[in-house]
């Protein structure tokens, strides 16, 4: 694929994350694109599909021409744990400010904004377990969690 000879170097490298999650989405969440490479690999016509989906996920993220923050502030975290220190998806509390992290509801990824509207308090580890596409489908890894954590 000609698609990262034809974009610099530096922008490609800020924004592998993005990047990685397209190719993850394409994978696993695009019948047509799942379907071009387990039905035919050679077929002209599902060759094309493939470029034609892979090119336009790359173009879609590397066309906009600023990129916002990344990561929450520490301040808001802290508002958003005095207000409310039980975590939304599990409905269990937080213990501790550190055992907690600031999750984007529309993933920074997908083109969720980092703004307080769009953050929520989780448990550090449910964040970084969670699924990427359906998050928090399956409660029992927060419960096993927390019960091995917590000792319940």
């Amino acid at each position: 694929m000609d698609t990262f000879a034809r974009i610099d170097k530096n922008i490609v490298m800020r924004n592998l994350d993005a990047i990685r999650e397209a190719y993850l989405n394409l994978m696993t969440s695009d019948k047509q694109f799942i379907d071009s490479i387990e039905l035919s690999t050679s077929s002209t016509s599902m060759i094309n599909i493939r470029f034609k989906k892979w090119n336009n996920a790359i173009d879609s993220i590397l066309s906009t021409t600023s990129k916002e923050p990344r990561c929450f502030s520490y301040e808001l975290k802290e508002i958003l744990y005095k207000k409310n220190s039980t975590f939304a998806i599990c409905n269990q509390k937080i213990i501790d400010i550190d055992d907690s992290a600031l999750d984007h509801i529309e993933q920074y990824w997908a083109g969720g904004k980092t703004i307080p509207e769009n953050a929520r308090l989780t448990h550090r580890y449910c964040n970084n377990a969670r699924s990427r596409f359906d998050a928090y489908t399956n409660k029992s890894i927060i419960t096993v969690f927390w019960r091995f954590t917590y000792k319940i």
